[in-house]
């Protein structure tokens, strides 16, 4: 896995590299990420992100279903694939179990599967290989490089929008008034921070840092209250 010279096709390495780096250590090296391949390949393909409108210079990456839902009709491999996967209800597997249940494991496997006739598919064109092996690079990085995320927190850092750092010509237009933000220490576009002053501790923050901070200050808020509410009930017991 830590071979450099073992080319691993991957489909959004992120979360799969920083769990192999914190839990065993491991830290990838020969990644290959098709989910950026499928931006540098056609991106005209990847739609605007949307959901925050004063970050709109910035592109959403695509999930691997909708890939294999886009390319089945031109590979029978991926065709056949798409079907197993279609018929499994998702929210039905349990990945806890262990052993895991066949199904479960074949399910798994197709999506490992697939990445071999997509990867085909999607580094055909002799330019994109080498600009998707130096992104794919900083993507595998991205959440081993930040400190202390918790599971939900990384929820945050693996949405589908493509920060900067990873592809600049098609992750953002412009980095000439870029900013570094004080909590991931990356650089970002100034339309990446909060144009309104919420409070001083998240000025500096860009916007996923920034729902970070306030997510803790509200747990920590629910934390004391429910401290107050406990404390309030044994006074009224002893009374």
């Amino acid at each position: 896995l830590e071979d450099p010279g073992v080319v691993k096709l991957m489909w959004d390495c992120r979360k799969d590299c920083d769990v192999l780096s914190y839990f065993l250590g491991v830290r990838m090296q020969g990644v290959v990420d098709l989910q950026l391949a499928d931006v540098v390949r056609d991106p005209s393909l990847v739609r605007p992100y949307i959901k925050r409108p004063n970050i709109k210079n910035y592109k959403c990456v695509r999930g691997l279903k909708k890939m294999l839902g886009h390319f089945s009709k031109d590979d029978p491999t991926l065709a056949n694939l798409t079907a197993f996967k279609s018929a499994i209800d998702i929210n039905q597997v349990d990945w806890d179990t262990r052993p895991l249940e066949d199904s479960t494991l074949a399910y798994a496997a197709a999506d490992v599967l697939s990445l071999f006739p997509l990867g085909n598919i999607l580094l055909s064109k002799p330019d994109v290989y080498q600009k998707v092996k130096t992104g794919s690079e900083a993507y595998s990085r991205t959440l081993m490089d930040i400190p202390d995320l918790d599971t939900k927190q990384t929820d945050l850092y693996c949405s589908y929008i493509l920060m900067s750092g990873i592809l600049e010509p098609y992750a953002v237009k412009d980095l000439k008034t870029a900013r570094v933000c004080t909590g991931c220490l990356r650089k970002h576009p100034v339309n990446m921070f909060a144009k309104v002053k919420h409070c001083c501790a998240c000025n500096s923050l860009c916007f996923v840092c920034g729902e970070l901070y306030h997510r803790a200050k509200r747990l920590e808020a629910e934390k004391d209250k429910a401290t107050d509410k406990n404390d309030a009930a044994r006074a009224k017991t002893k009374a």
